[in-house]
């Protein structure tokens, strides 16, 4: 059997991880009625510090079902493809929705990452699913990025960095430190004087809400509660 007989298709690869996740959270309610209490499940990775490296170290993804989230998404070597492909992004997460709905309480789009604040159903832990669903919406049909022969083989196009950096949120006042970093970070990375004035970002939605002022951000004072913050 030829490679090209192995490579499965977007349907079939978010079939197969959803398969996954199910065989494993099976085991969680088994662990359940066996009173070892599990009342969160733990992804465990093992991460190259460098490509060259040999040791590991371990790491692991908290998921916890109807958990609220902050996340940070890379491009690949920092490529600014979010902005000028700003509508493509949005069409990604609508698509990325309605297959595994979930809700945006922030967000905020650099040219090269983006951070966001999710909400997830009661019953739904399984936040990797819903990236890969959007990165590759994203993707296809870019031009392909810096891709070498281990991402040619997983069928990366070299868009997004392969990880993203995942936060559960711990209680309101965490929730609002992220959501302020969100904010802010086109101010930070020197795109605009205030939040206010950054288009790609959830910001006047959360003015409307009664989040913030319109002029939040244009004094020092308004960052001090996450200026050890150090998030990209």
């Amino acid at each position: 059997m030829g490679f090209d007989a192995l490579i499965l298709t977007d349907q079939a690869l978010e079939a197969f991880f959803a398969l996954l996740c199910q065989c494993h959270s099976t085991l969680v309610h088994l662990t359940d009625e066996l009173s070892l209490k599990a009342p969160v499940r733990w992804a465990k990775r093992s991460v190259p510090i460098s490509s060259s490296a040999i040791y590991f170290m371990d790491y692991r993804r908290y998921y916890h079902p109807g958990g609220t989230y902050f996340f940070t998404v890379v491009t690949q070597n920092r490529q600014p493809l979010l902005i000028r492909n700003i509508d493509r992004l949005r069409a990604a997460f609508r698509h990325g929705m309605q297959r595994h709905p979930f809700v945006i309480d922030g967000i905020v789009v650099l040219p090269d990452h983006l951070h966001t604040l999710w909400r997830l159903p009661e019953d739904d832990d399984n936040f990797s699913i819903r990236w890969m669903v959007i990165k590759r919406k994203f993707s296809a049909g870019l031009k392909d990025g810096c891709v070498n022969d281990s991402k040619r083989r997983k069928r990366e196009k070299g868009i997004w960095q392969r990880r993203f950096w995942e936060h559960w949120i711990r209680d309101q006042q965490d929730w609002e430190r992220h959501l302020d970093y969100i904010h802010y970070n086109p101010v930070k990375h020197g795109y605009c004087e205030q939040p206010a004035d950054w288009p790609y970002s959830s910001f006047h939605r959360a003015v409307t809400q009664g989040f913030y002022q319109a002029d939040w951000g244009t004094h020092m004072e308004a960052i001090a509660a996450f200026d050890d913050m150090e998030l990209e």
